[in-house]
């Protein structure tokens, strides 16, 4: 299974987990050095509408400012559900950092994460 592949499962998952269709998404977030690109993964997983997409510089060090990006842009009303997509998490097991943590957020709020619910 290719890295593109377990990401687009983990984001589908997070977002039933979270009671959420891929036609809720509006936005993609990721770092800059994640191999697939915001719009390659929205094609991936079938996104129609993306109205907001961003990187931030570096890695595993650059989860919060990447997290904050996706939440500005709902702040700001750029988008209503923003993927971040990257191993955003504090390194977790090296499995889950492979495969990538996925995390979706509504209003702003975090509420599911690699196929968690983290909210109702």
């Amino acid at each position: 299974m290719t890295e593109r592949h377990s990401g687009a499962l983990a984001i589908l998952g997070a977002l039933q987990d979270a009671g959420l269709d891929v036609n809720d998404v509006d936005g993609i977030c990721r770092y800059f050095w994640q191999p697939t690109t915001e719009m390659e993964m929205a094609r991936i997983i079938g996104v129609q509408n993306m109205k907001f997409f961003g990187e931030v510089d570096y890695g595993g060090g650059a989860g919060a400012p990447v997290v904050s990006l996706a939440a500005m842009a709902i702040e700001l009303g750029l988008a209503d559900v923003v993927v971040v997509d990257g191993d955003v998490c504090a390194r977790v097991e090296s499995l889950e950092s492979r495969a990538g943590m996925r995390h979706v957020f509504v209003g702003g709020r975090e509420v599911a994460a690699a196929g968690r619910v983290l909210a109702p």
